[in-house]
């Protein structure tokens, strides 16, 4: 597994416009199904013009449910097992702007060792910096990332199969 999926990478995955509306569709597709259940297949309106409307849907809910599922799971392992130092800094700026200082990051080098124990001192050692230990944190916990990266994966797989069923029903017309 080594450097596959590093949780900087899970992070701006995980921070996509897709991917946080998962949770919408985790309330709104179990209401909206249950609902146009017991809508007609098809309304014929007569203004602007007389058409059908179609209400039948192209694609599968308890796919798409699935996926916004699969997506909030990979969200739930990343915020329990991303390092608070890449979860909460995409780079050195973002830890400036947040008010941290050097000694900050003495606490998130012992979130990743927790046997590292400096002496009290009022600076950190000079081998402990923001960029060593962010690099450090975004490579630990392997099967936690790999399970990340996977539920992310097959969320979005799942997406796209819904995607791809629209797609063809367009294409292809209406019923």
């Amino acid at each position: 597994m080594g450097d596959f999926a590093l949780w900087s990478a899970l992070r701006s995955a995980g921070q996509s416009r897709f991917l946080k509306t998962a949770y919408i569709w985790l309330f709104v597709v179990p209401v909206a199904a249950r609902v146009l259940q017991a809508a007609p297949a098809t309304v014929r309106l007569v203004w602007p013009g007389e058409f059908d409307l179609q209400l039948a849907l192209p694609f599968s809910w308890r796919c798409f449910y699935w996926s916004a599922l699969f997506v909030a799971a990979a969200d739930f392992v990343f915020w329990l097992r991303c390092p608070s130092i890449v979860r909460d800094h995409l780079d050195k700026e973002s830890f400036v702007r947040a008010g941290k200082q050097d000694f900050h990051v003495v606490t998130y080098q012992q979130e990743i060792r927790p046997s590292y124990d400096p002496e009290p001192e009022d600076e950190p050692p000079e081998d402990i910096t923001f960029w060593s230990v962010h690099h450090e944190a975004d490579r630990i916990r392997r099967r936690s990332r790999f399970a990340c990266a996977m539920l992310y994966l097959v969320g979005f797989a799942l997406f796209l199969v819904v995607a791809g069923q629209n797609f063809l029903f367009v294409v292809m017309g209406y019923p």
